[in-house]
């Protein structure tokens, strides 16, 4: 099985958007594995329709939850056994959302993550500008370098839903 690339951004369409040089960065520094993405059902399907990501674990299923919940209730069998199974495989995982308590960055080591960068790009610690030059800032020492310019690519079964 290959190995894997998360992403959780719990952002609304707009941010999720803003983060594509960043998810863009990240493909062209882990090019052999596949990229998941635990965000809101609508923008997730846009992008793995666009070929942006290969999986897509939706905001609104129980995933992010079990992430956040204690071992115990880990353990007991979360319908999120798919994505712990593709966390197992799991090379770098980037969560842009507040960790106050460290549970999020706890539970990804504990499940086999390999590497962990957990932060919001909102964190006064960011000194860029522009919230997708803050984004690519976390991903300082894993991406050297990103294009803002290549706009999303939408398939022609979605400009037609449109």
């Amino acid at each position: 099985m290959a190995r894997t690339v998360t992403i959780v951004h719990p952002g609304a369409l707009g941010d999720v958007l803003l983060s594509l040089p960043a998810i863009r960065a990240l493909r062209a520094s882990f090019p052999r594995q596949e990229f998941g993405l635990l965000a809101g059902d609508e923008v997730g399907k846009l992008l793995r329709t666009c070929g942006e990501i290969e999986r897509l674990f939706p905001l609104e299923g129980d995933s992010l939850a079990s992430l956040l919940a204690d071992r115990t209730s880990r353990s007991r069998g979360w319908a999120g056994q798919t994505f712990f199974e593709w966390l197992s495989r799991c090379d770098l995982a980037v969560c842009w959302m507040a960790d106050q308590d460290g549970r999020l960055a706890r539970s990804l080591g504990d499940l086999g993550v390999d590497r962990i960068i957990v932060g919001s790009p909102l964190s006064v610690d960011c000194q860029g500008a522009h919230q997708a030059d803050r984004l690519m800032e976390m991903l300082r020492g894993v991406v050297t370098t990103c294009s803002h310019e290549e706009k999303l690519r939408l398939p022609d079964k979605v400009l037609d839903a449109a």
